[in-house]
C-alpha cells in the first residue's frame, strides 16, 4: 500500500468532511441519548427476532468512549469502536495533509490488497455480529 499526496481543487477532502460531521454528531448523540431514550435506544431487529443486530451495543459503546472507558466500549461493540477509530485517524490525516499544503491523500492498493480489503469489509461485520450473538447467551 502506498500513500500518495496530490494537489486538489476541492475545498475540503472527504476525510476532513467526515471528521467534522463526526465531531458534531457524536457529542450530539452523547448529549441527546439520555434526554430522549425512547428515540435513540432500543433495537427493532432484536424485538422482532430475539437476536442482536450487527450494530447492537453501538450506543453503549459511544457512551463508554465519551466516558473514557475504551475497553468497556470495545466489549459492547468492537466494530463501532474500530470504525470510530478509523474515521478519527482518517480525519487527523486529512487535517494534517490540509495544513501542509492543501493536498489530497490517495491510498494505492495492489490487486492482492484490494482483494484482502474486500474480504475484510465482508468478514469483519459478520465476525462482529457473531461476537454479539455469542455474547448474549
Amino acid at each position: 500500500m502506498r500513500l500518495v499526496l496530490t494537489k486538489t481543487k476541492d475545498p475540503f477532502p472527504l476525510g476532513f468532511v467526515f471528521g467534522l460531521v463526526g465531531l458534531v454528531a457524536l457529542p450530539a448523540f452523547y448529549l441527546l441519548q439520555p434526554r430522549f431514550p425512547a428515540l435513540l435506544s432500543g433495537c427493532r431487529f432484536r424485538d422482532w427476532t430475539g437476536w442482536p443486530c450487527p450494530s447492537c451495543g453501538g450506543s453503549r459503546a459511544i457512551r463508554d468512549l465519551f466516558r473514557g472507558d475504551v475497553l468497556e466500549a470495545f466489549l459492547h461493540n468492537p466494530l463501532v469502536v474500530l470504525g470510530i477509530a478509523l474515521f478519527a485517524g482518517w480525519f487527523l490525516l486529512s487535517l494534517a495533509v490540509e495544513v501542509i499544503g492543501r493536498n489530497e491523500m490517495e491510498f494505492i492498493l495492489s490487486r492482492r490488497e484490494k482483494i484482502a480489503a474486500r474480504i475484510l469489509l465482508v468478514a469483519l461485520p459478520l465476525i462482529n455480529w457473531g461476537y454479539l450473538i455469542w455474547g448474549q447467551g
